[in-house]
């Protein structure tokens, strides 16, 4: 639209656009501001008005600013915004008045078009199956952390799920609970219902939530704290010693590197090569395998979040509960001068206690004592006293009754050995 009164100069009115290149949008008459920012481009004039009528041209507002403009108070209905490019002075332009009755020397741009309407969307309200709006799982461990939500008071003619980063980020948008964040890492996120109408923009992966447009509502949110550890990945060996000669069989300082781990806590640990936990050493530089006899033992990296248990000497690493994550193992190979190649091995269990002489049994419970890392084609339990004489060889410990030793202190030892 334009009204001109001279050909020297020419008055453009221009491209008007909404941030998307849209020229028509939707918003929600709500508690939440709408701000809307235009893009204006190849206008020309020695001045220029913004003006918002209604769909008859009744001018509602002259805007003294470029924008933002938000709305929402304006009530349900549709409104159009313009750009007015003024050469002279014109007559009459005032709220209330046509814009059909402008005169003077100017163009007006094309309008964008906003529809308003009411909201009649409710995100609802969620919590988890306790009852709470906050969760722990552990992340990165292969173990389903499948959980479902409770959702309540939601409406609204269309509805989904929304699952995001701490910054409000879209990571997901899930169909439906339950949901399962195993294989998303340590970190934290927030799930939400969204009540919404047609027309929502903005809902897509990558979006802010905070970055939404229309007529929606959300709920409240659930914190999902994902803990966890990643191991990463081992570097270096296998290694290989000759042990049993007074010598030391040390693994060189930072010739086992770990790269992508992450955890709150880590741990080196020893192992024979079932499993079974030898030690926790600082590092493994740390660890002199000369005194450990032959075998194979294996070295691990581990990262964990929050309390764990079982990990201690004479446990098995892989029946460790908690948060937590090994790596893959490294080879140490230790082999015996000569061609014994017998180890003895370590013992978990005990120290024991007994009151005897009281005619009641004094027995080792079965299983109470383990062995690790032991080798060799035949093996034998030995009872001695404390200065090493042999007081019974028994099939196990859990066979021998102290109550008629009397008082005094004896050892148990587990014997392997080759040969004759």
């Amino acid at each position: 639209m334009s009204k001109a009164n001279g050909p020297a100069f020419a008055v453009v009115g221009g491209e008007l656009t909404f941030e998307d290149g849209t020229t028509e949008t939707t918003i929600c008459i709500d508690d939440n501001a709408d701000p809307l920012d235009l893009i204006l481009t190849g206008n020309k004039g020695v001045r220029f008005q913004y003006i918002i009528t209604d769909e008859d041209g009744t001018i509602l507002a002259l805007p003294d600013h470029e924008g933002p403009f938000d709305l929402n108070g304006a009530g349900t209905g549709i409104c159009y915004i313009y750009n007015l490019s003024i050469k002279d002075l014109i007559d009459p332009l005032r709220v209330g008045n046509n814009i059909d009755q402008t005169t003077g020397w100017f163009e007006y741009s094309n309008p964008v078009i906003i529809n308003r309407v009411e909201s009649n969307n409710s995100g609802g309200l969620l919590t988890t199956a306790d009852g709470e709006t906050q969760i722990s799982i552990c992340a990165g461990d292969g173990i389903s952390d499948a959980f479902d939500v409770n959702l309540s008071d939601q409406e609204g003619p269309l509805s989904g799920w929304i699952i995001t980063d701490a910054d409000g980020s879209i990571l997901a948008l899930p169909p439906s609970p339950p949901f399962d964040l195993e294989g998303a890492g340590p970190g934290l996120c927030l799930i939400y219902h969204i009540s919404y109408s047609e027309g929502l923009m903005g809902l897509s992966g990558g979006s802010n939530v905070n970055e939404l447009a229309g007529c929606f509502d959300l709920s409240n949110s659930i914190a999902v704290s994902r803990l966890g550890g990643s191991p990463g990945t081992l570097a270096g060996g296998p290694f290989e010693f000759t042990v049993g000669d007074d010598e030391a069989d040390m693994i060189p300082e930072g010739s086992i590197t770990v790269d992508g781990s992450q955890g709150e806590n880590f741990q080196w640990i020893v192992t024979d090569d079932e499993g079974y936990i030898l030690g926790l050493p600082p590092m493994p530089s740390a660890v002199n395998f000369d005194g450990a006899g032959p075998g194979t033992c294996l070295i691990w990296y581990a990262r964990y979040d929050g309390e764990i248990s079982g990990l201690v000497p004479g446990a098995n690493a892989n029946d460790v509960t908690g948060c937590f994550a090994l790596s893959t193992p490294i080879e140490v190979i230790r082999t015996a001068e000569g061609d014994c190649q017998a180890n003895g091995g370590t013992l978990f269990g005990g120290p024991y206690e007994f009151t005897v002489g009281d005619g009641e049994a004094d027995m080792i419970p079965e299983g109470s004592i383990t062995v690790a890392n032991s080798q060799g084609e035949n093996f034998q339990w030995i009872v001695t006293d404390d200065e090493g004489y042999i007081l019974g060889l028994p099939p196990m410990p859990s066979a021998v009754n102290f109550d008629g030793a009397g008082p005094g202190t004896c050892l148990i030892w587990y014997a392997r050995y080759d040969g004759e």
